[in-house]
């Protein structure tokens, strides 16, 4: 799990984090102003696309949940991908938004069941993936000719991010 875990899922928050701000060149512009802001990219991204869509878990005793009998010893299926785009909870959640504050979001869990490596992913990305990504590599943008596409349903990234490198706009490599 700690290595799955340590690949899988940053890769697919890096990609859904790219997608999201090539997408919206004012959220881009956002973070490239103030580096500050690449934890609220981390965050908003894990909210408006959990890299774990859904985690299934097993009452210990009898419960009642919103009005509804839930018996001990039932599965269930907790979507982390519907919560975390609940109405209820968020203000167009359906939206990109950095600046909305997404620490709410249940995307690493909580309480027991929080991930231990959450640190780790959100330096993983936050810290060093994506400042490397976006100051190194100025001039990339969505290929307009091809569609990304995400998928899955446990795990949950994307599946292809057509890029393009512009070479007038390249900036020298470290």
């Amino acid at each position: 799990m700690t290595i799955g875990g340590g690949l899988n899922e940053p890769r697919d928050v890096l990609g859904v984090s790219t997608l999201a701000l090539l997408s919206s060149s004012k959220q881009l512009e956002l973070v490239l102003r103030d580096p500050k802001l690449w934890g609220a990219v981390f965050e908003e991204s894990i909210r408006w696309v959990a890299p774990i869509g859904m985690v299934p878990r097993q009452t210990v005793v009898d419960t009642e949940l919103d009005g509804y009998f839930i018996p001990r010893g039932a599965k269930l299926g907790l979507c982390i991908l519907s919560a975390n785009r609940d109405r209820s909870v968020w203000s167009d959640p359906d939206r990109f938004d950095i600046e909305r504050g997404s620490e709410a979001h249940l995307a690493f869990g909580k309480g027991v069941h929080v991930c231990l490596g959450a640190w780790a992913a959100r330096s993983q990305v936050a810290d060093v993936g994506l400042p490397a990504l976006f100051s190194r590599l100025k001039g990339l943008r969505l290929d307009p000719n091809q569609e990304a596409t995400h998928g899955g349903w446990v795990f949950r990234g994307p599946l292809s991010l057509p890029l393009v490198w512009d070479k007038a706009v390249r900036s020298e490599l470290a």
